[in-house]
């Protein structure tokens, strides 16, 4: 049985920033990004059939500070992220070892560093 898909192969993705110095040793910052990573081929089932796997997208953003203090003897970061992506293809194995495919659905990171 042939089976035609049609896979979107191109998006319009994003980096934006944006720096802001409150003195002259602290800066605080923030950036928004989006990603597109597009999917060829496909998918296998647990009963081997076969399935289109879609297009990897995300978007995150993170923002902070970053300082300089006591003449440049003490530098840090504080920030705070959050990213989420979507439609990732994972291989898994069932319990008797048989290998198959899966979308990990959405998968998100949250925190700080």
């Amino acid at each position: 049985t042939y089976t035609e898909t049609e896979n979107q192969s191109d998006d319009f993705t994003y980096q934006a920033g944006l720096n802001f110095k409150l003195t002259s040793g602290i800066t605080a910052y923030a950036n928004s990004s989006t990603s597109f990573v597009p999917q060829y081929g496909n998918g296998r089932n647990l009963d081997g059939t076969l399935f289109a796997v879609p297009n990897e997208t995300g978007e995150g953003w993170e923002a902070g500070i970053k300082a300089t203090l006591l003449e440049n003897r003490l530098t840090f970061t504080a920030g705070y992220f959050d990213i989420v992506r979507e439609g990732i293809l994972r291989a898994t194995t069932d319990e008797s070892g048989t290998v198959y495919d899966t979308i990990s659905g959405e998968e998100a990171s949250t925190g700080y560093e």
